[in-house]
């Protein structure tokens, strides 16, 4: 299936929002993301590729959707900028730094996509 075809599809089954925060994309803000990272083992068959803004791939990267949850949660204390997301996870496991409050919830979790 060709680049245009997938942009078509996803965009018609996803409603031309972000599959992970919602906000409305025009085409030539979308980007294709791997849900499963290559990295980890993700592939390029249409069921791990989703359309999503910028600034959730660019904070997703190569990270598992558990990863990026976690780095969200972190978008969202008063710690964003001041330790990196290993560290984060790292004081959270040694009892250093309490669990962070919320669960961050993905568009896609919400909206059934």
């Amino acid at each position: 299936m060709s680049k245009q075809k997938i942009r078509k599809v996803l965009r018609e089954s996803q409603h031309q929002q972000c599959f992970y925060c919602g906000i409305s994309l025009l085409e030539e803000e979308e980007n294709i993301d791997h849900i499963i990272p290559r990295f980890s083992g993700g592939t390029d068959d249409i069921e791990n590729l989703a359309l999503c803004c910028k600034s959730c791939n660019s904070t997703k990267g190569v990270k598992t959707l558990e990863e990026f949850r976690f780095a969200m949660r972190l978008k969202n204390s008063i710690l964003w900028r001041i330790i990196s997301c290993p560290q984060a996870a790292e004081l959270e496991r040694l009892g250093v730094l309490l669990p962070m409050a919320s669960t961050h919830v993905f568009h896609f979790e919400q909206a059934g996509v």
